[in-house]
This record gives C-alpha cells, structure tokens and sequence, in this order.
C-alpha cells in the first residue's frame, strides 16, 4: 500500500528553499493549503506514484500531524482540513483506488466539526485509527455499536475516548483498521508496557467494531534489528487471526519459542521483556532520547527551541548542523540525573546473569 504524506510531515519536501513558498507560516512539516501553488504540486506527486501502482487496490494519504492546524480553533481546524482532504480523497478516488487516512487529525474534533468533516468525505475512505497507549479504553455503556465480543476487563484511557469515536466512524458508514504500534525507534521495542498489550488491546477493538483488519505500524525504527522485530510481527498476525486467543499472549509465546528458535520454554522471550525499550531514556523535552546512538528524536537536543522546533522543522535535522559532541554530553547529563538510571543498570545486570547461567 505506497502511502504519500499530503498535508502534513513534508518537512522531507518543504526543507528546500525552493519550496518554501508552500509551507505554512514557515512550517517546514506542512503546507499551506491555501496557496494557489500547494494542489498542482499534490496532484503531481499523486500521479507520479500512481502510476507505479496501477493494480493495487488501496492508496494511503496520510494527513495525519498537522501541527500548525492543530493550534487553529475547532471550526477553522474542520473547515481547512476538510476542504483540502476531501480533495485529495476525492482524487485518489476517481484515480480508482480507495483511499485511506489517519484519523488523529478528526477524532480530536468536537462532535459537530467531526460530523461536518465525515459529512464531507468520500465513503470509500478507510479510516486509519492510530493509538499507541499501552492500554486503550474499554467502552462506555449504550455506545450505538454492540461489541461482537465481550472486552475482558476494563482499562482507562491516556488519549482520546477511542470506542466512541470508532462508533462515530463506522455509524457513519466508514470502514477503520486498527493501528497498534509495535516499535518507534528504541534498539528493543517496548514488549512489555507498550507493544505487546497495545496490540492486543487494539484487535480485541477491531474485532468489537467489525474492522476489515489490523495494521501494526514500526515506523522510523532505523536502529531495531529485523531478529528483534519477529516475534511483534509474527504475534500481531497470529492473534488478528485467533481473535478467541486474544487475551493472552503466553500460548504463542511458547510455540514461538519452540517453532521459531527451537528452545523449550519462554526464557528468551522473559529476557527480551527485560530488555524493553532498551537505552531509550525519558526525558521531560517532549521526546526520550537514545543514548549511544543517533537517533532522529535526539533533534529535541539540537534546535534551541526543543520540541517546539521539532514540531515545526521536523524530527529529523540536517546533519551537518548537528554537534553530535554537545548533544553527547547533553545526553550524558541527562542520564546522570534520570530516575530510571538505576532500574536500567540493574535491568543490564539481569541480563548478564541470565546469559552467564544459560551458557553453564
């Protein structure tokens, strides 16, 4: 499914001077859809990857973390972004494909804006409903859709209330795929406080709203290697498609183990648990940071405004603007003063042991 970015994260664009005039009151990570030039140069791109994928069914816009039009009032917010997204939907639609769109920037939305913006979009459109807490809330009685199978205990929400907004999707006639995440960029992926009860969570509610699927996203893990990837792959599909075996993932971790690796028990999955999110390092910048590497969130510690700068430059800054010796010390600062230094080292010294026990 190729997916081009149409609204916002274009700072991979609109970071060349010859295509500032497209961005929006000088956001590198979005255009300004009021220009008379920002279509023409949507459209173009469109065809250019269209032209690749003349068979496959679905096309992907985007449209999702828009910062700018996210500081805008809920009327102006609805009014822009459905405007231009009906736009573009539109035009992948009468391309033939069926079109879908992450749906952070709608499900924020008061319920009259989000009903005028679902009002507005083509119905063929698959809404992409992203939610990386580690536990989605469960829903709320009298919600317009019955669950098509009983939730096993209740959970709070961090985020938005996600089975309303579900409901409000498909009432108005909308199809939605699940999006857990499975990895954002750590060495080892948040198995345990993210990952694995993130992903469970969100196929027990594709399954509740009769979703046509799940779609686990890893996005921007440069630094995870493929062997440490496997088992969130292969326990998303196992589970999306076992949806009675969706409460536990302990079955499959046994027969992961045994067919994939040819150990007896869990123990290397008990020792990849430990090591989760492994030398990702909290931090109160607004993103964690990796610290003995590069990581395209270190940008936190390059820009002089921080997140701020982040959200208006993109993640990733030039590198060779970027003082790698400054952003060391920075992070080495960081860590000398960070509540999870000690939980980490003695996390490491678990590890150690366990590999010194498993080699007598």
């Amino acid at each position: 499914i190729p997916l081009i970015q149409t609204l916002g994260h274009v700072e991979y664009i609109l970071k060349h001077d010859q295509f500032a005039r497209l961005r929006k009151n000088g956001f590198h990570t979005e255009y300004d859809t009021l220009h008379p030039e920002t279509w023409p140069f949507i459209r173009a791109m469109l065809d250019e990857v269209l032209e690749f994928h003349g068979s496959d069914e679905w096309f992907h816009v985007g449209g999702d973390e828009c910062w700018h039009l996210k500081q805008e009032k809920p009327a102006v917010k609805a009014r822009l972004y459905g405007d231009h997204i009906a736009k573009v939907l539109n035009y992948v639609v009468q391309r033939g494909k069926r079109p879908l769109l992450w749906d952070d920037m709608i499900r924020s939305l008061p319920n009259r804006e989000l009903a005028i913006v679902l009002r507005r979009l083509p119905k063929k459109t698959i809404l992409c409903c992203w939610n990386y807490d580690s536990t989605p809330c469960a829903p709320r009685r009298g919600e317009g859709l019955e669950a098509k199978v009983p939730r096993q205990g209740g959970v709070a929400s961090v985020g938005f209330d996600q089975p309303r907004r579900w409901a409000d999707y498909r009432r108005a006639g909308f199809d939605v795929l699940a999006i857990p995440c499975h990895d954002w960029g750590p060495i080892v992926p948040y198995y345990t406080r993210y990952t694995v009860p993130n992903t469970l969570a969100m196929i027990r509610d594709a399954v509740r709203y009769d979703c046509p699927g799940v779609i686990n996203s890893h996005w921007a893990s440069f630094h995870c290697p493929l062997p440490l990837q496997d088992y969130g792959i292969a326990l998303t599909a196992d589970r999306a498609w076992k949806t009675s075996a969706v409460p536990d993932a302990r079955d499959f971790d046994e027969a992961y183990c045994r067919l994939k690796l040819g150990l007896s028990d869990r123990t290397f999955l008990e020792a990849l648990y430990q090591m989760d999110g492994m030398l990702e390092m909290p931090t109160n910048l607004g993103r964690g940071v990796h610290l003995p590497y590069w990581y395209y969130m270190d940008a936190v510690l390059h820009y002089p405004n921080g997140h701020a700068d982040r959200l208006k430059y993109g993640p990733a800054a030039p590198l060779e603007d970027v003082d790698y010796r400054s952003i060391a010390q920075k992070k080495l600062a960081l860590l000398a003063k960070s509540p999870v230094r000690e939980a980490s080292l003695r996390g490491l010294e678990r590890i150690r042991d366990q590999s010194a026990a498993a080699r007598r």
